[in-house]
């Protein structure tokens, strides 16, 4: 049997369409997936952002602590037993009692007489200078110093 000549165009024209809805299915297939690679990616560059943020975090606290822990080396070593008497003579001063007034709405700090910080600077090993904040009196002996004041000897060998 021969088809007519409308039943071919239209039968052309179906396969067309099925062609380009096909085509049209497998861009979509494709951009979904794309997106799906994208999202995926995505949230692996958060999580991984995310991880960065806490190891930086972690090194800046622990960067912090070494900074300190050099601050206090450097001040045992670089302090006279003078000068840290004179810091804690700032911060707290011989018979000058500490005290909180009350007021009106919470209280305040009576720091007449009293420094409430006291700025130093030191040189570290490699010749740069920090500068810090003392907030509290400061040992005036070194830890040995401690030991052999209170009659603590090493044991010998």
């Amino acid at each position: 049997q021969s088809e007519s000549p409308k039943q071919v165009a239209m039968d052309s024209e179906i396969d067309s369409a099925v062609d380009r809805t096909t085509t049209s299915t497998t861009a979509t297939t494709a951009a979904a997936n794309a997106a799906a690679e994208d999202s995926t990616e995505a949230a692996g560059n958060t999580l991984s952002t995310q991880t960065n943020t806490q190891a930086t975090k972690h090194a800046g606290e622990a960067a912090q602590e070494n900074r300190q822990q050099q601050l206090a080396r450097l001040i045992e070593q670089r302090f006279t037993p003078a000068m840290k008497q004179q810091i804690n003579q700032l911060l707290a001063p011989a018979g000058r009692v500490y005290r909180e007034q009350p007021a009106v709405r919470g209280g305040m700090i009576d720091l007449s007489g009293r420094a409430s910080s006291v700025t130093i600077a030191v040189l570290d090993d490699d010749g740069e200078l920090l500068v810090a904040d003392i907030t509290s009196p400061l040992a005036e002996q070194p830890a040995a110093d401690t030991a052999a004041a209170n009659g603590e000897r090493e044991a010998a060998p």
